[in-house]
């Protein structure tokens, strides 16, 4: 679910900028939710848990930079922020604030189009990362597309990406639970391998499209299984 707030201290805009981005998020797959605010201090003095902010800049009293700092300080970087102004001049401040963009007032329609197609970009390739934590203790987030394939070795799972190779703390099953919506598939026991990367099909193994040319079985009892979805991966 994307919860979107929008805070502007005109009323008649509020309504306006709600229905166009109500209109825009219809027309793709996602669910959302549209709150709306007539002050930085309402906002304030709420979950403050959204993902994206649509800012106006000139507010009485907080005015939208330093709500946008608020922002960034209860929520860090994790939320999307784009301001909405009647001032071009304003362009020139906003982008030290890490946003998605700047929405000038006089031209509503095209600069909110272009910056909510920005947003559903980012939003999309958010969903292909995974995060996962090393038996160390550290955190890393990944691009699914970085991981190669997983192995596990005796009591470890290793994660084989394009950066390295990470001990992490899970199961195979856990993992393979996270990542079946991206085109991967387990050959054998043991193993998980991202589409991706596979480079041939044998008869009973998998060729990677690694340096090593990294050699994985295939179980005889999957084998038709995995052609079925290799082919089904190369024809998308």
């Amino acid at each position: 679910m994307i919860k979107i707030a929008i805070i502007d201290d005109d009323k008649g805009f509020l309504i306006k900028y709600k229905s166009m981005t109500e209109e825009f998020m219809n027309g793709t797959d996602m669910d959302y939710t549209v709150d709306t605010y007539d002050s930085a201090k309402a906002v304030l003095e709420s979950a403050m848990d959204y993902e994206l902010y649509c800012l106006d800049v000139e507010m009485p009293g907080i005015n939208g930079f330093q709500l946008a700092e608020r922002i960034r300080q209860v929520q860090g970087m994790e939320p999307d922020i784009l301001f909405v102004s009647v001032s071009e001049r304003a362009v020139f401040d906003v982008f030290r604030y890490h946003v998605l963009g700047f929405v000038r007032k006089t031209h509503i329609e095209n600069d909110m189009q272009e910056a909510m197609q920005r947003f559903v970009k980012a939003w999309e390739d958010k969903k292909k990362e995974f995060e996962f934590v090393t038996k160390d203790g550290r955190c890393f987030r990944k691009m699914v597309t970085d991981l190669i394939y997983a192995e596990v070795r005796g009591h470890t799972l290793e994660l084989y990406c394009n950066d390295g190779v990470y001990n992490v703390k899970g199961t195979l099953s856990e993992l393979e639970q996270r990542l079946h919506q991206y085109d991967f598939v387990q050959p054998y026991k043991g193993f998980l391998v991202n589409c991706g990367y596979i480079d041939m099909l044998g008869q009973r193994e998998l060729h990677l499209k690694t340096e090593d040319r990294k050699v994985i079985p295939l179980s005889r009892y999957k084998a038709t299984e995995i052609r079925s979805m290799f082919i089904k991966y190369i024809n998308s």
